[in-house]
């Protein structure tokens, strides 16, 4: 089976992770995290840079040996490798005008 998760390090986002990881998951399925970048919303948080996302799933899937995890890069998706490191573990979508269209900058224009 497989699997696609929203994830942005929320409460209830891991806890969707959390349930697929150890509840729905089965031995060879698969598991794809997506997450989208919204600096306009979260602005420089650090909480919510990347890296710091990278991490923090990292430490998630420490418990999903038997999960198979994957990216999408483009129009590609392959599978990602538990063992490496700095293997890159989530795909990553970044919404580029959302910083520009801030809402309460777009209330306060339209005010």
């Amino acid at each position: 089976m497989r699997f696609l998760v929203a994830w942005d390090s929320s409460e209830l986002s891991t806890l969707a992770l959390r349930a697929t990881i150890h509840i729905f998951a089965r031995t060879g399925d698969a598991l794809l995290v997506y997450h989208v970048q919204n600096p306009g919303r979260y602005g420089a948080c650090e909480e919510f840079e990347v890296e710091h996302l990278q991490q923090r799933l990292s430490e998630e899937l420490q418990a999903a040996a038997d999960l198979r995890v994957f990216v999408q890069k483009g129009d590609e998706i392959r599978e990602v490798d538990l063992t490496k490191p700095r293997e890159q573990l989530m795909t990553v979508h970044k919404k580029e005008v959302a910083e520009a269209q801030k809402i309460s900058h777009m209330i306060v224009s339209f005010a």
